[in-house]
């Protein structure tokens, strides 16, 4: 007779689950620890992200105070914002919180990313450097992009590799749908997914790339951006892409002469 039991659990698998727990473990103590200990302050420019995030809580949609459409900054992470906000009450120290945790999660993701692609040893010693990184550490203290950006980053590099590897489609609509709202989060991420399909090309294949996923990518991507593009057209008179000033401004300074002159001292 066979005997009947549960079999004993793979070692991979629980080696596997034991990164995962403990990376997460390792990030959010001292992600948490910044947190309360209220030594990082707010940045200056918070409030032009809360401003929106709280009008759209109060159903006044994505408006400013005096109710006028809002396009000062891109919507992502004020749309973040509106949801933990409607999820735990206005206070900005559950904002970071959240945001600890998931940067945690963050951390434990790609660790079990790199460990699937490269082995345990990378993804244990990618998960820990992540996990005490003294310039990470702070990042979800601060009500700001980049708490944001860093997952959106690292969700779009996970999920175009994934995509390239297998040549999935729904993984290549899901790369470019996030490489639109990174762009729409941190305006400075506007050409990463194109970069990463040009270099995913060289550095896979001698071939022809699959022009019909390059085109799917970037179609998914430049639409989320044309979406509100056209939103601010229509309310505001305006086709801003990203925000009236910071980055539009200074990529249309940059291209003007009298900034060239400046830039590179000639008199």
């Amino acid at each position: 007779m066979k005997e009947t039991g549960f079999l004993p659990a793979n070692p991979a698998r629980r080696r596997r689950w034991a990164l995962i727990f403990g990376i997460a473990f390792l990030a959010a103590v001292p992600r948490l620890a910044a947190v309360w200990s209220g030594l990082v302050p707010l940045a200056p420019d918070t409030g032009t992200y809360v401003l929106p995030a709280k009008n759209l809580v109060a159903g006044h949609g994505y408006t400013d105070d005096q109710g006028k459409p809002y396009s000062f900054r891109p919507p992502t992470y004020p749309l973040f914002l509106a949801v933990v906000f409607s999820l735990t009450g206005e206070a900005l120290g559950a904002v970071r919180v959240v945001q600890a945790l998931l940067a945690a999660g963050g951390a434990a993701g790609l660790a079990f990313w790199v460990t699937r692609r490269s082995g345990w040893r990378a993804g244990a010693s990618t998960g820990i450097l992540l996990a005490l990184d003294p310039i990470l550490i702070p990042v979800p203290s601060f009500v700001l992009t980049e708490a944001l950006g860093t997952l959106l980053v690292s969700a779009v590099v996970i999920c175009l590799d994934q995509a390239l590897r297998t040549r999935r489609y729904w993984l290549y609509v899901l790369a470019g749908a996030l490489g639109g709202t990174a762009a729409l989060n941190t305006p400075i991420t506007l050409l990463l997914v194109p970069f990463l399909l040009l270099a995913g090309w060289l550095l896979r294949s001698p071939g022809r790339p699959d022009w019909r996923a390059v085109f799917l990518t970037l179609g998914i991507a430049a639409a989320c951006l044309d979406v509100w593009t056209v939103r601010n057209y229509l309310v505001r008179g305006d086709p801003v892409m990203v925000r009236d000033n910071g980055f539009g401004i200074l990529v249309s300074e940059l291209l003007t002469s009298r900034n060239y002159v400046c830039i590179t001292g000639d008199s």
